[in-house]
């Protein structure tokens, strides 16, 4: 129980790790060793990033829905992003999925 609480922690703490690498990297996930993305979705997800947060440091919040951590990613402006991320490996993440967000949207 405890064994599991300790790596949890750790899974969220190299997820907060990668999440912060894409972001600084303006989704360019490539860079960014622990964190993968779909290559259907690479694209976009750029697009999306130098629309949304090119002016602006975005903040981010990680949620947990079963298999999938959805990734809040928002700028100061109210919009944002939704990644959904799966554990692709013991340390490495994918990014499956993305939608718009705004600033009062329920997800």
């Amino acid at each position: 129980m405890i064994c599991d609480r300790i790596s949890k922690r750790d899974q969220l703490r190299r997820l907060r790790d990668a999440i912060q690498c894409f972001i600084e990297q303006k989704g360019a996930g490539e860079f960014c060793p622990e964190i993968s993305v779909e290559p259907i979705l690479q694209k976009s997800i750029q697009k999306k990033f130098i629309h949304n947060f090119n002016q602006t440091k975005p903040t981010f919040s990680i949620s947990s829905k079963g298999e999938i951590f959805q990734i809040h990613i928002q700028s100061s402006k109210g919009s944002g992003i939704v990644l959904g991320v799966t554990l692709k490996s013991k340390s490495d993440f994918q990014i499956v999925s993305w939608k718009d967000w705004a600033q009062g949207d329920e997800s």
